[in-house]
């Protein structure tokens, strides 16, 4: 039995049960003291829990709600332009073209040529004028000067065929880069207006004109410009 030791003795039976119910009291006090630590405790834990899994989901942002910027890294991988391309400009009394070519077989018969036909802006029409012009690369990188010429009917370029000796080697070709400017005068007589300059690059071994023709290595590449014509 539990001692009771500290109760008033039996002869004293008021203060007897006044302490029994003091220490009942104090017992039932201290029970609930218990309870309510233990459902605080694992009302914190419950809470930390949930804290962690919103954090979690969240990405682990931060109290400012910032979002954790991604970082992707992508390997952007850019090929060296190795086609022919053509440029037109108005300079000003002439149409300035560059023909321009970073990778090219070049053998002594290749040729750059630009053929230029200026037409009224608006529908297509028949040109006012054209003109064409040639360059080999042995010639050196000097720019080639030409002129339009004013017609009543479009000529064109003369495609031809070259059929080759017999017995004649194939040309060796050396890799490299060809870059030409042709200036192209306008000619005297235009009527003053807006113009529309078409112009047509070809590079390679043939006959430097756009259409192909048996026997040709070309490349073939289109450009364009207003000219103004005061």
């Amino acid at each position: 039995m539990p001692s009771t030791g500290h109760f008033p003795p039996p002869s004293r039976p008021d203060e007897r049960f006044q302490a029994v119910v003091d220490r009942g009291a104090r017992l039932q006090r201290r029970d609930r003291m218990t309870k309510g630590l233990v459902t605080g405790g694992i009302a914190a834990v419950v809470v930390l829990v949930v804290l962690a899994g919103v954090f979690a989901l969240s990405g682990g942002t931060s109290d400012d709600d910032s979002p954790v910027a991604s970082s992707t890294t992508e390997a952007t991988t850019t090929l060296p332009q190795d086609e022919l391309t053509v440029a037109a400009t108005d300079v000003g009394g002439a149409v300035e073209v560059d023909v321009d070519d970073p990778v090219v077989g070049i053998a002594s018969t290749t040729k750059a040529c630009a053929h230029v036909r200026l037409q009224g802006e608006g529908p297509a029409m028949v040109a006012k004028a054209e003109g064409s012009a040639c360059w080999n690369p042995a010639e050196g990188d000097a720019l080639t000067e030409a002129s339009l010429q004013i017609i009543e009917a479009e000529i064109g370029c003369s495609a031809s065929v070259e059929r080759p000796e017999p017995g004649a080697t194939v040309p060796t070709t050396v890799p490299g880069a060809v870059h030409h400017t042709f200036r192209f005068t306008l000619p005297q007589g235009l009527e003053p207006g807006t113009y529309v300059a078409e112009v047509t690059g070809v590079l390679g071994v043939g006959d430097g004109c756009p259409t192909s023709t048996p026997g040709d290595d070309e490349e073939v590449a289109p450009g364009t410009t207003t000219v103004e014509v005061p």
